[in-house]
């Protein structure tokens, strides 16, 4: 994170400057839980100071928007056009919220937290480095998602509902869906992950054909959609409003290239790790090597969201929805040791490369005035403290 007007070369200069000292905190918070890996405390002050990021903003690029919405309410009981268009979950909350009598700033409050609770407990589940997984996600994308309020919680539902798809018990495959239709009452997009249920397809080639069916369908049904039929479900498909061009859809197959194969890379050394520990006196961790395997799946499944992105820059928010399991995956071998020491090297700049470059292309170059800024800018609690 950096400041306003400022490279991230120059941040440490701005010291002694405690209307901008925020970046400067988060820049470093960032730095200690990717160095400090395995820190419960690192990752905590993570949490509460992401926490009042999200929770004390007072603006950004949608938050006016619900904000209205909210005290509307209080004027048409409930059945104005704006908030007839959101989904039955977000509905619900809203008027939950209303009747225990919370202003929207704590609502807010409430909402963040319950959805930074959800994507922590994963992230402690399955990650002995939790601070590297929770700054990654501070880095990218996480500024996107205080502004983008119902599909966070989407997406922290759909994270938390990961742990099915990893499990091999039975039910929990229906748990799953479950879950994906509770993320779906946030924001409709959620029904997308059901088709991560194919994640739990052995054979990849059989993976890779149907993925490819998928692929095709959903290509047909936009331009079906963009031809003037009407969905009910999805309401006005505003999304197709953004249509990209060469340069870009050309920049976004790289983009997905790069992140596929830091995930297949991680994969094949996790693999390699476990059958180090087999032909050794260590014991296999299978459950790892199956995590492993189905966020490789995962990604294999959301590539046919590149696609959809010639329709509409809004679809990646499908791909972004999964990189906190990325990220985990990127735990399990990020310390770990390897043969050539190169390899590593390789691996950690790339990564912190590709989400840097994530947060600079989403969060600051697209809309630095919307959504940068104003989040670090206007908050209650960093305007309490002089920040």
């Amino acid at each position: 994170m950096f400041l306003k007007g400022q490279s991230y070369i120059h941040i440490l200069p701005f010291v002694g400057d405690t209307e901008n000292m925020q970046y400067l905190i988060a820049s470093l918070l960032g730095i200690i839980g990717l160095t400090i890996k395995k820190s419960k405390v690192v990752f905590g002050v993570l949490f509460i100071f992401m926490w009042i990021l999200f929770g004390w903003n007072t603006g950004n690029a949608d938050y006016f928007g619900y904000e209205q919405t909210y005290y509307s309410l209080e004027s048409y009981n409930g059945f104005n056009v704006y908030f007839a268009e959101y989904e039955i979950g977000y509905r619900f909350v809203y008027k939950l919220a209303h009747a225990f009598g919370m202003n929207y700033n704590t609502f807010l409050i409430v909402y963040s937290l319950i959805g930074l609770m959800l994507i922590s407990n994963t992230i402690l589940k399955y990650s002995a480095k939790p601070s590297y997984v929770m700054a990654l996600y501070l880095i990218y994308p996480f500024l996107m998602d205080i502004v983008q309020i119902r599909n966070f919680m989407s997406m922290a539902i759909i994270i938390f509902a990961a742990r099915y798809l990893f499990s091999s018990r039975k039910g929990d495959l229906f748990r799953y869906v479950l879950f994906v239709l509770l993320a779906a009452s946030f924001q409709v997009v959620g029904l997308f992950y059901l088709i991560l249920l194919l994640a739990k397809v052995r054979a990849r080639i059989k993976l890779v054909k149907w993925i490819s069916l998928i692929t095709i369908f959903l290509v047909l049904f936009l331009i079906l959609l963009m031809s003037g039929i009407a969905i009910p479900i999805l309401g006005g498909m505003a999304y197709l409003g953004t249509k990209t061009s060469i340069t870009t859809q050309i920049g976004y197959l790289f983009y997905f290239i790069i992140g596929f194969l830091l995930v297949r890379f991680s994969y094949k050394k996790v693999r390699t790790l476990e059958d180090s520990s087999s032909s050794g006196k260590h014991v296999v961790d299978y459950s790892k090597m199956n995590m492993a395997n189905i966020i490789l799946n995962i990604n294999i499944i959301i590539l046919c969201v590149y696609p959809l992105v010639f329709f509409s820059t809004e679809f990646m928010r499908l791909y972004r929805n999964i990189l906190l399991l990325n990220y985990i995956l990127f735990s399990h071998i990020v310390v770990s040791g390897f043969a050539s020491r190169l390899n590593m090297t390789v691996f950690k700049i790339t990564t912190i490369i590709f989400v840097v470059l994530s947060e600079w292309l989403f969060a600051y170059y697209a809309s630095k005035d919307i959504v940068f800024y104003p989040i670090f800018e206007k908050n209650k609690i960093f305007d309490l403290l002089g920040l």
